[in-house]
């Protein structure tokens, strides 16, 4: 049946759409576990959740109508990530960016984020982050581009050089600005048998005006795996999610960092297991959980916080 991706906006104060929400994200249906895993972003102004609709509209019972908008089954119109920023809520697709106005959420501007069209996959973006006038667009294999806020026009790219052998790919997936530096968080793409190296895993800092390269930490391969990571700050730690992990790094240890060793693995979360994005602020992390330990064949999921 049609596919219809679904941003569903909802006040902070409204704590049980999220409770219908993470007990719908999982289900179990003919011997297997089935995921609507949503993806939660917290604003000044409001609280965002992301997630699919199949069937007959899975998350139509959540808000108003008024409150919800809904996109194309196109791959590229899939929401990556959303920000807030100035009374506008800028939403990330694959290859362009919605902005509309965080009241009644009218398109004011739409974008594309690269200049030629996506020709596969690994092209497409992941994350944004605004500062002032610009956006930063964590690209894919396109790895950064810059945008100016107002116009949408590109005003800045790179690629970064990161790998130990030509023929290796990364994509950039995280990125976060702070303090005069662009945090940059990658996922190797390719791998080559022959000699068994992946590409490059890692972080990459850059100067947020110049946009060059200050310092390039690979992940002990060895020992672990990114996988589509993002990047985000809390205070002064910048946390990264790999599937149902968040690693936690302290900002002001990472230049010293030989490796990419994470300070902290988040993981149980009181005997819970974290199902899709959840927000994080003040070191609590709040989202949709699932029992880790559970008797029964139906997915139990639920809506709570974790303080770390």
């Amino acid at each position: 049946m049609k596919l219809i991706l679904s941003l569903l906006i909802l006040s902070s104060a409204l704590a049980n759409h999220f409770d219908l929400l993470c007990e719908k994200s999982l289900r179990y249906q003919n011997g297997q576990t089935v995921s609507d895993k949503i993806e939660l972003f917290k604003g000044n102004e409001n609280n965002y959740a992301i997630g699919k609709k199949q069937g007959t509209g899975y998350f139509l019972d959540i808000t108003n109508k008024s409150n919800e908008l809904t996109f194309s089954s196109s791959e590229k119109m899939l929401p990556k990530d959303l920000k807030e920023y100035e009374g506008k809520i800028y939403i990330l697709f694959a290859d362009r960016i919605q902005v509309r106005d965080s009241i009644n959420y009218n398109l004011l501007l739409e974008f594309a984020t690269l200049k030629s069209p996506i020709v596969n996959k690994y092209q497409a973006a992941w994350e944004i982050e605004i500062l002032d006038d610009k956006i930063y667009v964590a690209h894919g294999s396109e790895h950064l581009m810059v945008l100016n806020r107002a116009t949408g026009k590109i005003i800045d790219k790179k690629k970064f050089d990161v790998q130990k052998k030509p023929s290796h790919r990364s994509i950039l997936s995280g990125i976060e600005v702070y303090q005069n530096k662009i945090y940059m968080i990658f996922d190797n793409i390719t791998y080559d048998f022959g000699d068994k190296t992946r590409a490059f895993e890692g972080m990459v800092l850059a100067d947020q005006k110049t946009l060059k390269t200050q310092k390039i930490i690979w992940l002990n391969q060895k020992r672990e795996a990114l996988h589509e990571p993002s990047l985000e700050r809390d205070g002064d730690v910048l946390y990264s999610q790999n599937l149902h992990i968040i690693f936690n790094y302290r900002i002001d240890k990472i230049e010293k960092l030989r490796s990419l060793n994470p300070n902290r693995r988040l993981y149980n979360f009181n005997r819970k297991a974290l199902v899709g994005k959840p927000m994080v602020e003040n070191k609590t992390i709040t989202g949709c959980f699932r029992e880790y330990y559970s008797d029964s064949d139906e997915p139990k999921v639920i809506y709570s916080s974790f303080s770390y």
